[in-house]
């Protein structure tokens, strides 16, 4: 409701819905017929609503969520960080290459309604930003010439459609729901100001832009769209200066975006994630596995991999689909023309990009099969349709069999156990499973099993540095540092700029007082990752134990700048100063360790020897 009134979109398309001049034909025994205008905009809404109610109970998956939120909540508590969300990039760093500060302000906004950091609160956000989805592709299908009734028809069936499972239940997929959002605004906007060439719809058209290009990367392609709309559709092509306008709107944010973006993120995906054109052939296979898991919705996987079935699958839906149209020698439409194009459009942007431990995330699929939705849509020939929507039984069952395969994908994503564990259960020969299992554990302390996991993932993918980093952890923890210091040694040959493998690597040398090598990797973790605290704290904690106690306390200055909050650098410095009879100084850090963590005995320990040797 929030955004509707901010943007003042939705009453203005709604309106105009139904005062259309389109005429629809009376038919008493027509489900949807029946239901004015404003009522299947209510149900388009309120159907997948009460389809994902359950997942407003749900926790966070393990998979991204909790280091985009739970890590980040200290930056998400505060709303005044919504200028400093556009300089980081999506994991809240600026060590990723991906860019979504429209989600991240989003999280912020749930935040402060919710009053802190509750996941029923983001679980809901998402249910409605897809019931608003569902609403605004039957706007579009409305204003695309659609029959009102057939596009009523397969706005629902997307809306219950089980491969948009993850969509809605996993939260990091709503950097795609919002550039669905601002998409089909986009498109609403664009058709709006040919008809009426006001400067509002021309507004409206240039905010959904710029608004989803800072939602999600794929957004760059959408002016194509735009282009490909006005060729197919307008007859009267001839020049407007409201189009150089346009033009410029478009560089503008554009440029804007491009500046914003590259001094947030990083240049290199920190997970060994690949672009180009080798990622493009590589995810080719994700044309026809997204057609196959749309046209034959069954064998869905929670962690979703290439397959020869797939890509057999989806060949064979293409295959059929122009077998029927030559055989019945269907006029191609411009709906049809227009729905094609949208979904190879975008789907080209994402297949860009290839992480190395796994293959590919079903909610890219949301926003390009729209496209198909719309080609579907314009294909099958209305007295089929009128059959469909005549019989009230089979209408049911052909929208009630997919919402029912969505409420049990769904509960997949009830906790991280059930998602892992599921997704390990179904036989995955994925990393990606195995790794996140496995570090939950780590941080449960579980470190035998952790270890098991890990195991599992470095064998389905040798060059994943994260996991051999975290199983060495695991190792060391355990008592073996001898393969803790192989687990990090390899982690630093596939990753040679990998901070946290140098740090932990640092860290198994100080336990085994090793102590020059301890300050060689804290060093080298410090000048990879030169925010990170930790390095610090280690590199004061080490040139404590050599007795450089001077380069010790310049060390832990710089900690406490970057984090006037830590404990540890704090108690460092407090003993760093101790040690060098700077008695004063020493009290003065031990009582603001007391301040932040009242009862800490080290403080307690120092500041007592620090009043005695004051004396």
């Amino acid at each position: 409701m929030c955004f509707c009134r901010l943007f003042g979109i939705c009453p203005i398309f709604v309106f105009e819905m139904s005062v259309g001049k389109k005429k629809i034909t009376p038919d008493p025994g027509s489900v949807s017929k029946k239901a004015s205008p404003a009522i299947r905009l209510l149900l388009a809404f309120f159907i997948p609503v009460i389809l994902y109610a359950q997942t407003i109970s749900f926790g966070l998956s393990g998979l991204d969520d909790t280091i985009i939120i739970d890590r980040n909540i200290s930056f998400l508590e505060h709303l005044d960080n919504i200028p400093a969300a556009f300089m980081k990039d999506a994991f809240g760093g600026n060590t990723d290459v991906l860019y979504r500060p429209i989600q991240t302000i989003s999280y912020m906004v749930d935040v402060f309604i919710s009053g802190g950091n509750h996941p029923w609160m983001y679980h809901l956000t998402n249910v409605l930003l897809f019931g608003l989805c569902s609403v605004l592709i039957l706007i579009l299908m409305d204003r695309l010439g659609l029959e009102r009734r057939t596009a009523f028809f397969f706005s629902m069936l997307y809306a219950v459609h089980p491969l948009f499972a993850a969509t809605v239940s996993w939260l990091p997929s709503r950097g795609d729901l919002f550039l669905t959002i601002f998409t089909l605004i986009f498109m609403i906007g664009f058709i709006r100001f040919l008809r009426k060439r006001d400067p509002a719809s021309l507004g409206i058209h240039w905010v959904a832009f710029t608004m989803a290009l800072f939602s999600k990367e794929t957004a760059v392609m959408l002016p194509v769209l735009a282009l490909l709309y006005f060729i197919l559709y307008v007859r009267d092509k001839r020049f407007d200066y409201r189009f150089i306008l346009l033009a410029v709107l478009y560089g503008a944010s554009l440029l804007l975006w491009h500046s914003m973006r590259i001094r947030a993120i990083a240049s290199v995906d920190p997970s060994g994630g690949k672009s180009g054109l080798n990622a493009f052939f590589f995810n080719l296979p994700a044309i026809p596995a997204s057609l196959s898991s749309f046209f034959v919705p069954v064998n869905f996987s929670t962690i979703p991999a290439y397959t020869w079935l797939k890509t057999i699958t989806g060949i064979a839906v293409v295959c059929i689909l122009v077998f029927v149209i030559l055989k019945k020698k269907m006029k191609i439409s411009k709906p049809m023309v227009f729905g094609l194009v949208w979904f190879l459009l975008l789907m080209f942007p994402p297949m860009l990009f290839r992480l190395p431990y796994l293959d590919y995330f079903e909610h890219r699929f949301y926003l390009p099969l729209i496209g198909i939705l719309i080609f579907l849509a314009a294909l099958i020939p209305q007295k089929t349709m009128e059959t469909l929507l005549r019989n009230k039984s089979l209408f049911i069952l052909v929208l009630g069999l997919p919402a029912f395969l969505t409420v049990v994908k769904t509960r997949g994503f009830a906790n991280p156990g059930i998602f892992f564990d599921k997704a390990i259960g179904e036989g995955t020969s994925l990393a990606l499973p195995w790794y996140n299992r496995g570090s939950m554990e780590l941080a449960e302390r579980k470190f035998q099993s952790a270890e098991a996991d890990l195991t599992r993932a470095v064998e389905c993918f040798p060059g994943y540095s994260l996991a051999y980093c975290n199983r060495g952890i695991a190792r060391g923890n355990l008592g073996d540092l001898p393969g803790a210091l192989g687990d990090f040694n390899e982690a630093i040959r596939i990753k040679p700029d990998y901070a946290d493998a140098y740090y932990n690597r640092g860290f198994a040398y100080f336990t085994m007082g090793r102590n020059e090598d301890a300050i060689r990797d804290f060093t080298q973790s410090a000048h990879f990752s030169p925010r990170d605290i930790k390095s610090y704290v280690g590199l004061g904690a080490t040139l404590i134990v050599t007795g450089n106690n001077e380069k010790a306390v310049e060390i832990l200055d710089k900690a406490i700048s970057l984090d006037p909050a830590s404990v540890d650098a704090y108690n460092n410095r407090a003993r760093a100063r101790f040690n060098l009879k700077d008695y004063t100084g020493a009290v003065a850090d031990c009582r603001k360790v007391l301040e932040l963590d009242p009862g800490n005995p080290k403080a307690i320990s120092c500041k007592t020897d620090a009043e005695n040797g004051s004396r």
